[in-house]
């Protein structure tokens, strides 16, 4: 029993200054966004045993190294490696180091409309923004109006910033689409529904200027292109010393790891 103690009396001072202090956070956490994604869905026990195969932890997952590893050789890479949109995705290489980057961030508005998106991540830099739609690697659909909404939402809120729509497929287009009778490209995807789209609500932009941008705008990639760069540049050269380098190739094979789980 410890004698001659008392217990600290409670400082409503430092309590203050502690609530002060986190009072204006918000949770960006990449693990946070997560879990607050699961606590939406109802159902928790779809996720027993680490949520093999669902889009959500597979992002999380690959995208937490993504965000922390070196840009001009991982990040950057990936979106080098996309196809389509080549001069916008040559702009956000550019910024990629003072990009921001936000895992499941939440609802997107369409401008004039109670449409709403959710971008599975975004790219955010001085003068781009991309939204990132992630399929999981297994069989996977599109909803109807789903590609077209988020081109939509990437241009309208890219403001005067440059727009990229980055797709991340389990595997090349063609892709499924609900409603659609077969297959057909992404573009084709979106063209198919832009003026529908517009229709249902007061649309700010004429979809068929919109439709003239989409190949300046959309871009796609796979989960096993993105492997693909990751292990081609995991034990690439880097003037560091070695706990570092080993730092590197531990995140590497963190996202790599995931992907192969997933698949």
């Amino acid at each position: 029993m410890l004698t001659g103690t008392s217990t600290p009396a409670y400082d409503a001072d430092m309590a203050e200054d502690v609530t002060d202090a986190t009072s204006g956070l918000e949770n960006s956490s990449i693990i946070g966004r997560l879990l607050d994604e699961i606590s939406w869905e109802g159902n928790a026990r779809k996720y027993r045993g680490g949520g093999r195969g669902k889009e959500n932890v597979l992002t999380a997952e690959v995208f937490y190294p993504l965000n922390v590893l070196p840009r001009a050789w991982f990040l950057g890479q990936v979106i080098a490696g996309a196809r389509g949109a080549d001069g916008a995705r040559q702009r956000v290489i550019a910024e990629i180091e003072r990009a921001e980057v936000s895992v499941l961030p939440g609802d997107l508005p369409l401008a004039d409309s109670t449409v709403r998106v959710q971008p599975d991540a975004l790219v955010t830099s001085p003068s781009t923004y991309t939204l990132v739609e992630a399929k999981r690697i297994r069989t996977s659909r599109f909803q109807t109006d789903q590609l077209a909404r988020e081109f939509v939402a990437t241009r309208q809120q890219a403001g005067e910033r440059v727009p990229l729509l980055l797709v991340i497929l389990g595997s090349p287009p063609p892709v499924a689409v609900d409603k659609f009778p077969q297959r057909v490209s992404l573009g084709d995807a979106i063209t198919q529904r832009l003026r529908p789209l517009a229709a249902s609500w007061e649309a700010p932009s004429n979809p068929t200027e919109l439709a003239s941008r989409i190949c300046e705008t959309l871009a796609w990639t796979t989960w096993a292109d993105i492997r693909h760069t990751i292990q081609a540049n995991r034990n690439r050269d880097i003037e560091a010393p070695a706990e570092l380098a080993a730092t590197v190739t531990r995140l590497c094979d963190a996202a790599t790891t995931a992907i192969d789980w997933h698949s």
